[in-house]
């Protein structure tokens, strides 16, 4: 419910897509992400992938949409350079000029590929704190507006701590 009411600004009256991640973000009693989507009546896929066109700008939604790497950054260029040669190769590859993942949890944009912020906070999976520089999430969301095959990008992110903890005495 509470995101509902978060978002409920944001999206009521929008177009809104919703995609299924790895089981490790979902609720043991609920898949949280469905019941939104159908509460603002957005469209949703189990697939951890949607293509579809907003305007005429062609669109790649995926859960996960890079291999990590050492720095977020690098692994968005080699993608988009992957992506490059993919649009040469394949007619149907070419109709996306967008692509659009949240798997890290970072803010990020180069040339055709956005890598969104998330609403989780830092913890450490099994007790292991491993890099914890790059991977402290970024907190917020993006506004993506669209003309045509143009788009613009705001991002919000909001200053959270997710990761200092005082020791218990």
């Amino acid at each position: 419910r509470m995101a509902e009411m978060l978002l409920e600004p944001l999206i009521k009256d929008r177009e809104s897509y919703w995609i299924s991640g790895s089981a490790f973000h979902d609720s043991l009693d609920t898949r949280v992400h469905i019941r939104l989507a159908k509460h603002f009546n957005g469209k949703v896929t189990d697939t951890g992938y949607a293509c579809f066109y907003l305007d005429q700008l062609g669109v790649l939604l995926t859960h996960v949409g890079r291999r990590g790497a050492l720095y977020p950054d690098g692994v968005i260029q080699r993608s988009t350079y992957f992506d490059a040669y993919g649009k040469l190769q394949s007619s149907e590859f070419s109709k996306i000029d967008l692509r659009i993942s949240g798997h890290w949890h970072k803010w990020s944009e180069n040339k055709g590929f956005l890598e969104l912020p998330g609403w989780q906070g830092f913890y450490s999976y099994r007790g292991r704190v491993v890099d914890p520089g790059i991977k402290l999430p970024d907190i917020g969301g993006v506004i993506l507006l669209v003309r045509g095959r143009d788009y613009l990008t705001i991002p919000y992110i909001f200053d959270v701590e997710t990761f200092w903890r005082e020791p218990r005495k």
